[in-house]
């Protein structure tokens, strides 16, 4: 397993609900001693100097209500950052949006093949969103 794993929530209410309702899915993750979380926004807490092995983007691939700026320019700025706060041959996985979000999966393909190498999309039925989903994994270059 891991050594170590970060979590980075800006929200500290949102991972309080998470201990507090779904026991059944964090366990007991948030005991664990390896586990640290951090109550930042990730985009500022990229730019710190820790590299990591792994990252697993779980925010979406559509921040339009809860930026200021241009999507396109947030999420290039932010995949630029992951890339940066990667070991060499560091892997990044993430949730990209629904098959049918053709832009956004053709701007999901372009920013990992512009960032990343070896990427690959993979699509799974979420029967919660009730839509076949996307997800992509990509090692650093």
């Amino acid at each position: 397993g891991p050594g170590k794993v970060t979590l980075v929530d800006i929200d500290a209410e949102v991972v309080q609900a998470a201990k507090t309702h779904l026991p059944m899915i964090c366990g007991t993750a948030f005991d664990d001693p390896r586990v640290t979380v951090v109550h930042e926004d990730v985009y500022r807490y990229l730019d710190g100097e820790t590299r990591y092995d792994a990252i697993v983007y779980d925010l979406t691939m559509n921040p339009e209500a809860f930026i200021a700026m241009d999507r396109e320019d947030y999420l290039e700025a932010l995949f630029l950052k992951i890339k940066k706060a990667l070991v060499p041959e560091g892997l990044i996985t993430l949730q990209c949006c629904s098959a049918y979000d053709e832009k956004t999966l053709h701007f999901t393909r372009d920013i990992l093949g512009r960032y990343f190498k070896n990427a690959e999309l993979t699509k799974k039925m979420i029967p919660s969103f009730l839509s076949p989903w996307m997800f992509a994994k990509a090692h650093n270059t």
